[in-house]
């Protein structure tokens, strides 16, 4: 409870504070589990419920309509807000029409009427409602405003009855409510410098090769319009702005995720100093437009020629930008690892980026994520990628390149998913070989089970998938006092790698296993040998060589 605690509130960062005091802002409604926070030995930011005070959070608040008490903006900030409001682009234009909903909405229809009446006219037309729907027939008040708003349960419902084809009246509510409160228009400024340096990025890539992102595996772009005009826009505007190296959507994306995503090594090169360390520590101390410094602390680049010099964070300094998570919990560099973007990864690892965030997203499934990953089921189920570091993303892509990247720059080998499984375990489930045997050869424990493997190992799996290639360098990373038991280890039913083998029908397999020291005559829970699994699944091939094995060893000599 001792410990100097940082944390993110109303898109600043605050702190330091004890552990005692923290908690006493979440019991006050103040923060919630999703604050980020940050004190000296995590490796990155991560939200309140997640770190050693998770489990003393005492019961919050109910959460009441309305915002604390905030004082309306000076009058230049006040200018600035049409100009801002005119920039948001529609989810960001969405996400802020929510929050003004609940926190100020009374505040703005007590004097702006016109707005009431405009928004209840959108709620009686497109909610469910009885068959006479003619606003005439209703009797328009604060009280059916408030309660209509109650009614809808999310972000989308808001828009598609409020906003949808009504984004004049929508955007004069941002802001009005920006106008009233100081940290509501911290928040627009955020998301507007946001919104336009995007604008400048789509223009950057556009002007060299049009909008598209490059293509997995590709050569990246060329010069992705690193040196035209909107690029240097977009890098004066990172310079004058020190509040937007860590601006994040209502995704909690950066713009740095947007360029790893993209795939623009030249334009990140370009822009990379401007993620210096001392930009976040400036936007710590900024007004209250000042934007949210959740970031990860720094690995530190390797010093060669692709670095980009990003200076570290110093003591009292906020961490590195770069390790800003999404609200999935993945980083620019899970991006680029996602992308198969290597170059980019070399980049972000070069300016301090950590190769070992995990990230996390317990509510959702990642798209195209389909794998079997339950015992004794025959279809694939979804799984959601949860706790995956790139290393993981990368092995389970087979995209040998960037693993050997991100393990030449120290990413950690024994960091499970929620699966239970570590880097190793994906590229064996991928059945490739290369993979496999670059992360054991960086030093990963082929003796190391997942979940879904139960009493089996990593022979089992490989002489299951009949691929010699696989077991052979598992075999020879084995250390040799376990090697004999995890020959003959007897996985599900009883079953051994070599019945496996025997089963699939690999011969190489099967003579691997038994020059290994495999006991052809173990039997599994139903008393099966190996070649009595062979006779059964008609693999003559394995049948004879497992008999000319027995004969050679009752010989005492070795096999022909």
């Amino acid at each position: 409870m001792d410990a100097a605690w940082n944390f993110v509130r109303d898109g600043e960062a605050r702190g330091p504070i004890d552990g005692t005091g923290l908690l006493e802002l979440y019991a006050e409604g103040l923060v919630d589990g999703s604050c980020m926070v940050w004190t000296d030995g995590m490796e990155a930011w991560a939200p309140l419920r997640d770190t050693e005070l998770g489990e003393a959070l005492p019961p919050a608040a109910k959460r009441q309509r309305g915002a604390a008490p905030s004082a309306a903006p000076d009058q230049a900030l006040q200018s600035e807000i049409p100009g801002w409001v005119a920039a948001l682009d529609q989810p960001s234009l969405a996400a802020l029409f929510e929050r003004a909903l609940f926190e100020h909405l009374g505040e703005v229809i007590q004097w702006q009427r016109e707005l009431r009446d405009a928004l209840l006219t959108s709620y009686v037309s497109r909610h469910p409602a009885p068959e006479d729907r003619d606003p005439a027939n209703y009797q328009f008040s604060d009280g059916f405003l408030l309660e209509s708003v109650e009614d809808l349960e999310d972000q989308q419902q808001l828009w598609e009855v409020f906003g949808e084809d009504n984004e004049p009246v929508v955007r004069r509510v941002v802001a009005a409510a920006a106008a009233l409160d100081r940290r509501f228009c911290g928040a627009l400024q955020n998301l507007a410098l946001l919104c336009r340096a995007r604008a400048l990025l789509q223009a950057a890539t556009g002007s060299a090769r049009g909008t598209e992102a490059a293509p997995a595996g590709s050569a990246e772009g060329g010069s992705n319009g690193a040196h035209n005009e909107p690029a240097r826009q977009l890098l004066a505007l990172l310079q004058d702005e020190p509040a937007l190296p860590v601006a994040r959507d209502s995704e909690g994306r950066s713009l740095w995720h947007d360029l790893a995503a993209g795939g623009q090594p030249d334009l990140l090169r370009l822009l990379l100093p401007a993620a210096d360390g001392t930009a976040v520590a400036a936007t710590a101390t900024a007004s209250s437009a000042a934007q949210p410094a959740a970031a990860a602390a720094a690995a530190g680049g390797d010093g060669s020629e692709q670095a980009v010099a990003v200076a570290p964070a110093a003591a009292g300094q906020h961490p590195n930008p770069l390790n800003l998570p999404d609200l999935k919990g993945s980083t620019p560099l899970h991006a680029a690892a996602e992308g198969c973007h290597l170059e980019v990864a070399r980049l972000l690892l070069g300016a301090g980026a950590s190769p070992d965030v995990q990230n996390r997203d317990p509510s959702k499934y990642a798209a195209g994520d389909w794998s079997v990953r339950a015992q004794g089921l025959e279809c694939p189920i979804p799984v959601a990628t949860l706790h995956q570091t790139p290393l993981h993303i990368a092995a389970e892509a087979g995209d040998v390149g960037m693993m050997q990247l991100l393990v030449e720059r120290g990413a950690l080998l024994d960091l499970r998913d929620s699966s239970g499984s570590l880097p190793l375990h994906l590229a064996l489930e991928a059945q490739d070989e290369r993979a496999v045997a670059l992360l054991l050869s960086a030093g990963a424990s082929p003796c190391l089970s997942n979940n879904d493997m139960g009493e089996d190992c990593t022979l089992h799996k490989a002489a299951c998938a009949g691929r010699p290639g696989l077991l052979r360098v598992l075999l020879q990373a084995w250390p040799a006092a376990q090697r004999d038991a995890a020959v003959n280890a007897q996985g599900g039913n009883g079953w051994t790698p070599l019945m496996l083998a025997a089963r699939r029908g690999s011969t190489d397999c099967v003579c691997l296993l038994l020059d290994a020291g495999a006991d052809a005559a173990a039997r599994n829970a139903q008393g099966k040998t190996a070649a009595d699994i062979a006779t059964v699944n008609k693999r003559e091939g394995v049948v004879a060589l497992l008999h000319e094995r027995a004969t050679a060893s009752q010989r005492g000599g070795p096999a022909v």
